[in-house]
């Protein structure tokens, strides 16, 4: 039976498939970037000394902002890897239509993005695991997955949004750029033009006041731009000519 006389759910399932197989070697890359950003996180702590005349106290504290920075580059490579002329030709002749393989993407994408949090929490713990070892230190504590299991997991679900929110904003422009590099090249400037106006400070302000406000904020701001990112470039696929 060929896939243009399969269902959607079918046809969706043996190109994700397909895909998953196919950047199966961005995962490797991904675990290298994390365990260079574990190797970052080790070497780089902030630190506060306080120094009294009975007790000398070295605080240093350990943030996890290496990893989530390079998960979310990587994740930024891979939407715009996606969008590549020689990428989609490889793949169309295995689905139906381009609209059906940009759908496909998409689910890629959040599976992908899935794994690189899950990934970037667990390397986040072995950085913590590492610290305990050494003898000379000692980890205060605080909140895990064992003692504040709902904090772990937002944090978690907030981990996977912020990567799914940078491969889609390079998904995005990846295709911009496939459709046009003048367009591609318009939205950038406007963008950086922007920043240094007052109006466009103080959208981008905004923006971050509302995502720090709380938890569902965060979401919110999250998956509204990852959704139209998607949505777009979803609809862009539609009219490019995939070149052989």
């Amino acid at each position: 039976m060929s896939l243009t006389n399969k269902t959607f759910a079918e046809t969706l399932q043996v190109q994700v498939k397909f895909k998953l197989h196919a950047y199966l070697g961005m995962v490797v890359y991904l675990i290298m970037l994390q365990i260079v950003g574990i190797l970052m996180s080790l070497i780089g702590p902030t630190g506060m000394l306080s120094v009294s005349s009975f007790v000398d106290i070295d605080v240093e504290m350990y943030t996890p902002t290496a990893l989530i920075f390079l998960s979310n580059l990587w994740a930024f490579y891979v939407g715009l890897l996606m969008t590549r002329h020689d990428q989609r030709a490889d793949i169309m002749p295995f689905v139906s239509t381009r609209i059906m393989s940009s759908i496909g993407d998409v689910v890629v994408l959040v599976v992908l993005a899935v794994y690189a949090g899950i990934t970037a929490m667990l390397s986040n713990y072995v950085v913590r695991i590492v610290i305990m070892l050494k003898s000379n230190k000692h980890m205060l504590a605080d909140e895990n997955m064992f003692n504040a299991p709902e904090v772990f997991l937002a944090n978690l679900v907030a981990f996977i949004f912020f990567i799914l929110c940078f491969a889609a904003v390079g998904y995005f422009l990846g295709m911009i750029a496939q459709k046009s590099k003048k367009v591609l090249f318009i939205i950038v400037a406007v963008f950086l033009s922007m920043l240094f106006t007052s109006f466009g400070q103080e959208i981008l302000l905004g923006t971050i006041k509302i995502a720090q406000s709380g938890f569902f904020s965060f979401m919110g701001v999250m998956i509204v731009l990852s959704a139209t990112c998607l949505i777009v470039a979803t609809f862009l696929a539609g009219n490019l000519e995939v070149k052989g």
